[in-house]
This record gives structure tokens, sequence and C-alpha cells, in this order.
């Protein structure tokens, strides 16, 4: 598909942490509200059974993702799996209240994953959700070929659209923003609230 890539800002280094944190936990919390990937639930545990694999790495995590609610849905369905949370910029704090959120099932690896760098003591079936689009095609293939190089399935999740409809749905993440912060900073520090209000 052409597109133009651009880049986000908490992707980049010099990108301050507090803001790239504030960012991750925010789509961390409209994942976990909005349950927008629950379509896809039979897809990956028909891959899931069809590949027999039960431990899962999930690179570009931010704060945990889906996997929190996700586990238990698996679990139910006869499909109990084992997942580490990885992420280039890995959220500590966020991480581990994630991987408490169930009673079992997830855990997170503190150290960077780059998801274009994955090691070979890393080798599990591959999730990715709502961060492919992070990568320019070179890169996205590279992905791609890398977990097919050795054996490994991996499958991809993106929750935004090419329309001009998701374009517009886009401009109103700052009102979104504002709208659930009071939610969002029920546990969080006062300056990671000030970020959120802020709409970053």
């Amino acid at each position: 598909m052409k597109r133009v890539h651009l880049f986000e800002i908490h992707d980049q280094e010099w990108c301050p942490e507090t803001i790239r944190q504030a960012e991750t936990e925010y789509l961390q919390f409209v994942i976990a509200k909005m349950k927008g990937y629950a379509p896809m639930v039979p897809v990956l545990a028909a891959m899931l059974e069809r590949t027999g694999a039960r431990q899962v790495l999930d690179l570009c995590s931010g704060a945990g993702g889906p996997w929190p609610w996700l586990v238990p849905v698996l679990a139910k369905q006869g499909i109990k799996v084992s997942v580490c949370l990885t992420d280039k910029y890995p959220n500590v704090n966020a991480l581990e209240q994630s991987t408490h959120v169930v009673d079992y099932g997830i855990r997170y690896h503190p150290q960077p994953v780059d998801a274009l760098r994955v090691s070979e003591e890393l080798a599990e079936f591959r999730t990715m959700f709502s961060s492919f689009h992070h990568f320019r095609p070179e890169q996205a293939r590279a992905i791609l070929s890398d977990a097919v190089g050795r054996c490994e399935g991996i499958a991809v999740f993106e929750g935004t659209r090419h329309t001009p409809l998701a374009m517009v749905l886009m401009l109103l993440v700052p009102l979104m923003v504002l709208i659930m912060t009071p939610f969002i900073c029920s546990g969080c520090s006062p300056a990671v609230c000030v970020i959120y209000s802020s709409g970053v």
C-alpha cells in the first residue's frame, strides 16, 4: 500500500521519557476499555491452535496492549498462553501493572527489545498490536522475513484504516485525551496527569 511515512514523537530517542510513558499509558487505557481488538480473538486463537504455540513474544508492547484482558479470554477457550511483553523503550512501571492484572500468563522483559533485532533467546510466536505502522515498508518486510526465517509464527493486528473517516477520527484524539484523562489518572502521578491534560 502506498503511503506517506511520517514519524511519531514517542518513537524518537530524544523524546522525554515522561511523554513517552504518558502516550503508551493512554493507548493502553483505550485498548483495555474499548476492546477494539476483540473481533480478532478467533483469528489469533485459530493461529495458536494451528501452530501449537503457547509461548508468545509481544513486540512493541507499550504499556501492555490487549494482553491483560486477552489472556483470560483465550484461557476460557482452552488456550493457555504465556506472554512476554517487550518494547524498545520499556515502560517498566506500566508493564509491571499489566503483569499483575491476571493471575498467570504474563511477564515482561525489562531490557529494550527492538522489533528489528529480536535475539534468538526470545524465540517464540510473535504478536504486534497497533505498532506495525511505525515501521517503513522495508523494515516491515524485514520483521516478517525474520520470523519466517526462524520458522516462528507472527500475528500483526492494526486498529487503524487508510480511509478518510479514519483520518477525521484521528483529529478527535486530543479531545478524547481530555475526556479520558480523569479516568486514566486515578493511579498516576500529577506530572503525568498534566501531560495527559495537555493533549500530548
